[in-house]
């Protein structure tokens, strides 16, 4: 008995030591869970959102914030913005995972019109400044140290590696350019071009200052004869005005080397060159939870409870629009209920009636049924 006693302790310890791991993955901050309970209610109930989220990159995330998006004005509860502050990673050396946060709100589901399910999409956003650095190694040789390694049938063995590659979501490789580079003091031609590519692999979006996509920070590049004269990501010098993701999450970066010969000039010879990428961006991940809302006590009538005349609602549409309505920039469903009904939640009557999935997402040019509501 006492021996199985030990092993079901040893069972125990191992599994805890195994829950503490550290786990690394290219995404920074990511959100582990978000769920909502009840997720099935009836108007004015109140529903427990909860989030938890871990720093699984390589480095220590700062502004961490999280907040709950697609309730505005339609949700009842408190301020949904929650400043975290700062999230370290986890340890390699201590083998120890990275911090892990729980937030939770509580809000009240909106008032419907009676015989109305809506399902609802709540979306959580956790929003973070971090850090990327990458260091990639060329070799160079130049054309006497070729013509060696050509009569022994030899190659450069890993002519270009990544020697530094940190977890985070967004990251930079080189996709063309001379490998090895080989250098001939006779070629009046001083110069190497490479194309990097900044790609996003997490899970979310880059928003630095605000701007969808955008990237800011530094590339160095240093090696014997050889200096980085410049770096272009579209729009002029990379490291004063970054770069900006395109649809496909990606952006490229062409970086022209200057090479000084005459550091290469005579015997054989063989260096390497670093390039040092160091990215600085906001990031932002996201996840959906929905939850299904039904009117049950005649909510959603406009303010003072009456109806229209003749004690129920009349055929076609009761709508100050008309029987349509073409969604303009800005507008959402509760905008376009107050100023067509007079009561900004009658949305859901329209989400209803248009067969919309998610009522938070309506694009301008988008014609709208307006029934009776």
């Amino acid at each position: 008995m006492r021996k199985v006693y030990l092993l079901v302790l040893v069972i125990i310890f191992i599994s805890a030591c195994t829950q503490q791991q550290a786990k690394f993955e290219n995404n920074g901050i990511k959100i582990t869970e978000f769920t909502a309970n009840p997720t099935e209610v009836n108007e004015k109930q109140e529903v427990d959102f909860a989030l938890e989220m871990e720093n699984v990159g390589s480095t220590t995330a700062n502004q961490v914030k999280a907040e709950l998006i697609n309730t505005k004005n339609i949700w009842t509860g408190g301020d949904s913005l929650k400043q975290v502050g700062r999230m370290k990673p986890p340890s390699a050396k201590d083998n120890s995972p990275g911090d892990i946060k729980f937030l939770q709100w509580t809000l009240t589901a909106p008032d419907l019109p009676e015989g109305v399910a809506a399902p609802l999409d709540v979306k959580a956003r956790v929003t973070y400044d971090y850090s990327s650095t990458q260091v990639i190694r060329i070799t160079g040789i130049n054309t006497n140290q070729k013509r060696i390694l050509d009569n022994r049938g030899e190659v450069i063995e890993n002519p270009i590696v990544v020697a530094q590659d940190d977890f985070s979501p967004v990251k930079v490789s080189i996709t063309r350019g001379p490998v090895p580079l080989i250098i001939d003091p006779t070629d009046p031609v001083n110069e190497a071009s490479y194309r990097l590519e900044i790609t996003n692999v997490g899970d979310g979006w880059p928003i630095t200052g605000n701007k969808i996509g955008s990237v800011k920070g530094t590339i160095d590049g240093r090696g014997s004869g050889i200096s980085l004269k410049d770096c272009s990501g579209g729009s002029g010098d990379f490291n004063s005005n970054g770069a900006t993701l395109r649809a496909d999450g990606t952006a490229p970066i062409i970086c022209t080397l200057a090479i000084d010969k005459s550091q290469w000039q005579g015997g054989p010879k063989e260096d390497s060159f670093l390039f040092t990428i160091d990215l600085k961006y906001t990031y932002f991940v996201e996840s959906t939870v929905q939850v299904t809302v039904h009117g049950r006590n005649g909510g959603g009538t406009p303010s003072g409870g009456s109806t229209p005349s003749g004690g129920g609602t009349p055929s076609g549409t009761n709508s100050a629009c008309g029987s349509s309505y073409v969604v303009q920039s800005g507008d959402t469903l509760s905008s376009i209920a107050l100023d067509c009904y007079g009561d900004a939640n009658k949305w859901p009557c329209i989400c209803s009636a248009n067969g919309i999935s998610d009522c938070s997402l309506i694009y301008p040019g988008q014609v709208l049924t307006l029934p009776a509501c």
